[in-house]
């Protein structure tokens, strides 16, 4: 089925009854002195959406910077456990394991 048959055929429900006859939206004159406000694009606002979305690319910074690390440490990791002492560390443990279970 095609997405354009799929959505053509839905209709929203008619509010007709007497609850809804007059219905207008609500609309609060704060809302309205905001959105002007907001929308009016004056110096302090682009300051605004500038900060803000600094602020986010900073909070992003911190992911990525652990997922660099991450993938630059792999091989200091690979060299710690080849170590002889790591690998006698992992042998002394297995066979305690095994001979507490025996």
């Amino acid at each position: 089925m095609s997405a354009s048959k799929m959505y053509s055929t839905y209709r929203p429900k008619e509010r007709n009854w007497p609850a809804f006859a007059n219905a207008k939206p609500l609309r609060l004159p704060m809302g309205e002195k905001l959105q002007n406000w907001l929308q009016s694009g004056t110096v302090f606002n682009v300051t605004l959406y500038l900060s803000a979305a600094l602020f986010v690319a900073l909070v992003l910074l911190v992911p990525l910077y652990l997922f660099i690390r991450t993938g630059t440490a792999w091989a200091k990791a690979v060299e710690t456990l080849l170590r002889p002492a790591t690998l006698q560390v992992l042998g002394n443990t297995v066979l305690l394991s095994v001979s507490v279970t025996l």
